[in-house]
């Protein structure tokens, strides 16, 4: 079960989002969007959904806590965690 991994405990420390973030895409093999349910994530080759219940109640509550504690900036964080942008804003 993968309940834990898909669960973001960080608080409002943009480090530890952006470490969540990069387990999503490096671990779990989403190409996470803040904006996308979690049932949203299928397999292609399978067409199965790649989340079952448990999982999918845990990554969107997940969400919903990364926009509670960074707002729009969790855009920002997510460009930074897939090595689009630097903190700074400049393009990596």
């Amino acid at each position: 079960m993968r309940t834990k991994s898909l669960t973001y405990i960080g608080g409002n420390d943009e480090l530890k989002a952006i470490e969540f973030v990069k387990v999503l895409r490096n671990e779990i093999k989403i190409d996470f969007h803040p904006d996308d349910p979690a049932e949203c994530y299928i397999n292609i080759e399978t067409r199965e959904k790649t989340f079952n219940q448990e999982e999918t109640k845990a990554l969107d509550k997940s969400r919903k806590l990364l926009f509670k504690h960074f707002g729009e900036r969790v855009y920002h964080l997510c460009l930074v965690a897939s090595g689009h942008r630097n903190m700074d804003g400049s393009i990596a």
